[in-house]
């Protein structure tokens, strides 16, 4: 049980380095934990080694992340990372994460352009891993 709680305070700081940059603090991810075994999120066994190469960086989280929300979109990885993105917004200290600032029309253009082909590159690189390596470890 204690080994648990410690692998998912881990795991909730991976979360939200992905989610916005840096760790969460301590009593939040205490909170993931609670919110995690109050909501019984159990990963299928097809999900557990896409889980494990989630947690190695934010770049494999995002390609499963995104990857996931085209093939399986309701999957328990991704329900985990809406868990920790729902705390993280709903957290004083982290609530300005979510708040957008006032920037000129050309940079917003060229802001959202670059975030549209990094999602676009994700999603593809997450769909392939997930087809090669995430449905053969499902056999």
């Amino acid at each position: 049980m204690v080994n648990q709680q410690f692998e998912l305070e881990k795991e909730a700081k991976q979360i939200s380095r992905y989610l916005i940059g840096k760790e969460c603090t301590g009593e939040l991810a205490q909170r993931y934990v609670e919110a995690h075994q109050k909501l019984k999120i159990e990963l299928l066994s097809a999900e557990e080694f896409l889980w494990e190469k989630a947690l190695k960086s934010r770049f494999w989280m995002a390609c499963v992340d995104s990857g996931l929300a085209f093939i399986r979109p309701k999957s328990q990885i991704r329900r985990k990372i809406f868990v920790m993105l729902a705390l993280l917004e709903a957290s004083v200290d982290y609530c300005d994460e979510f708040l957008s600032e006032k920037k000129s029309r050309f940079f917003m253009v060229v802001y959202l352009t670059r975030q549209g082909i990094m999602a676009l590159f994700f999603a593809v690189v997450g769909v392939v891993f997930i087809k090669i390596y995430g449905d053969a470890k499902a056999i």
